[in-house]
């Protein structure tokens, strides 16, 4: 990422049963799109995705240039943590968030022990369309 500009993610949950909980580690998340229907913009530190759900969010690329993770810590019945292999994590996913100018190691941020991990906590019902539909 470029520091300073403005980045679109589509987050997708293509999942029959659990959820996952997506985060940027010190970054917000403006929604702006809930399943095909643009919505007035809507901060928060992480977004809860059910199965079938699909969001659109801009991130800010304004922290210091560095690696930070990306994370979708899941929710489903029956996942272990590890299902017996300390090198396999059956719940959670990362990807690693680059800025230009960081260099090629892994994020060092801690895992945080429960998502969101902020203030701002993903409320669906908050979320409130762009624009009003015509009455039938």
């Amino acid at each position: 990422m470029q520091h300073g500009l403005h980045y679109r993610f589509r987050i997708v949950s293509v999942s029959a049963e659990g959820f996952f909980d997506f985060a940027i580690d010190n970054h917000t998340l403006t929604i702006i799109k809930s399943d095909g229907i643009s919505t007035n913009p809507y901060t928060v530190d992480s977004i809860a995705v059910l199965p079938g759900q699909r969001y659109s969010a801009v991130v800010t690329a304004n922290q210091p240039v560095d690696n930070y993770w990306i994370r979708a810590t899941q929710t489903i019945r029956g996942a272990t943590t590890n299902a017996g292999n300390a090198n396999f994590n059956g719940t959670d996913t990362y990807a690693v968030l680059h800025y230009f100018g960081a260099s090629n190691g892994e994020p060092t941020t801690p895992q945080p022990e429960t998502l969101p991990a902020g203030g701002v906590a993903f409320a669906e019902y908050q979320l409130s369309s762009l624009i009003t539909p015509e009455p039938l």
